[in-house]
């Protein structure tokens, strides 16, 4: 059985990662050294790399048909 992997397309790159959370209140993808973790609730989303990380607060929309 094969793995379908989501892609995250950056400005520079686009990388494969692999889900290691997903709840409703986070969602975590991870591709080597990189986490991304995503706050469903507040929208904050924190990339870490390493020691390095980065806070980004985004704009929350709901969806619904």
């Amino acid at each position: 059985m094969s793995v379908t992997r989501p892609t995250v397309t950056f400005s520079d790159e686009t990388l494969e990662m692999q889900i290691i959370e997903s709840s409703d209140r986070n969602f975590s993808l991870a591709s080597g050294p990189l986490v991304i973790r995503i706050d469903r609730k507040s929208g904050t989303v924190r990339l870490t790399r390493g020691s390095r990380y980065r806070n980004i607060k985004c704009k929350k929309s709901e969806f619904t048909m």
